[in-house]
């Protein structure tokens, strides 16, 4: 199934170790790659406006509330 939607897919062991490597820097790749293109950037600018709505929740609510 990864195959057909050109997902990577590996077969990792968090017991042995095997392959764990492989995948961090697999992925460390696509993020960077992906970043040179411009298609992923790093904005403090939404994690500032999901910090606001959090504390727009917290301060609204009488009690617990899940989103």
């Amino acid at each position: 199934m990864a195959n057909e939607l050109n997902i990577p897919y590996f077969e990792i062991s968090c017991l042995t170790g095997q392959n764990v490597e492989l995948v961090i820097e697999n992925i460390t790749t696509r993020v960077w790659n992906q970043m040179q293109k411009g298609n992923l950037s790093l904005k403090q600018k939404k994690q500032t406006q999901n910090a606001q709505k959090d504390e727009k929740i917290k301060t609204e609510s009488e009690c617990c509330k899940m989103f």
